[in-house]
């Protein structure tokens, strides 16, 4: 679980709680460029949803936040936003966890999930949405 003030780093994952699905940074074969996707925790090449596709990181200076609104920002080794979720409606102490599913969800302390990202979405385009 990720809440405001934590972080993930290139390096480190999260992991669900049945130990299936993880999410970190990858690079895919030979390519330097750095991902943050979700994969199959027991076959770790399983790329199931990548956050940003269109935007990959030239080093291993990635970082994954939760702002206090319980936007999910993905930033450089420049504090660049890479690539970030919309929610529509902020929540007090919004946290991120990856679901035994393998969705990334940020929910509020009452647990109603606010943004589901990973492997039930697949369009490319596909960003976060409010359910």
């Amino acid at each position: 679980m990720i809440a405001p003030a934590q972080s993930i780093a290139d390096g480190e994952t999260l992991v669900s709680s049945s130990q299936s699905f993880e999410v970190g940074f990858f690079s895919p074969g030979n390519s330097r460029n750095r991902f943050l996707g979700i994969w199959y925790k027991s076959t770790f090449r399983d790329v199931v949803w990548v956050a940003n596709r269109n935007s990959p990181i030239a080093d291993f200076g990635g970082v994954l936040t939760v702002n206090s609104a319980g936007n999910l920002i993905l930033l450089d080794g420049t504090n660049n936003t890479v690539w970030s979720s919309t929610v529509f409606r902020e929540a007090e102490s919004p946290e991120a966890q990856l679901l035994d599913s393998g969705n990334f969800v940020t929910t509020k302390p009452s647990n109603l999930v606010r943004c589901i990202c990973g492997r039930a979405l697949i369009t490319p385009q596909t960003r976060c949405c409010q359910i």
